[in-house]
């Protein structure tokens, strides 16, 4: 997809949310950019992510969603994010963010 003048532009992490049995793409800016899509919105994610398998899925998760990749770039020696996410007996989520990661580059 070409995004001649996005009508929002989103910039900050794309992250994988790591659970005990699952992983999701996330990270607040990346979901926002993901909703005003599927609205229809005509938006563009500004983000780094890691050289890497994880890397690779975002890109594939991006293009399958039709999310344009053209601002998302890759860094060669940080990892794309991770976010490990622990739910309590009540839901209640705690979170350890893996440090360093592509994102804290973004550029």
């Amino acid at each position: 997809m070409k995004l001649d003048s996005p009508e929002i532009i989103c910039w900050g992490e794309i992250l994988w949310d790591v659970f005990e049995d699952h992983s999701v793409i996330g990270g607040a800016p990346f979901n926002v950019a993901q909703r005003l899509h599927s609205l229809g919105v005509n938006t563009l994610m500004v983000s780094t992510i890691g050289r890497d398998p994880l890397g690779e899925s975002v890109l594939d998760y991006m293009r399958q969603k039709g999310l344009s990749t053209q601002s998302v770039s890759r860094h060669d020696h940080l990892a794309t994010g991770r976010v490990n996410v622990i739910l309590d007996e009540q839901g209640a989520a705690r979170y350890t963010i893996e440090d360093p990661a592509a994102w804290d580059h973004i550029g």
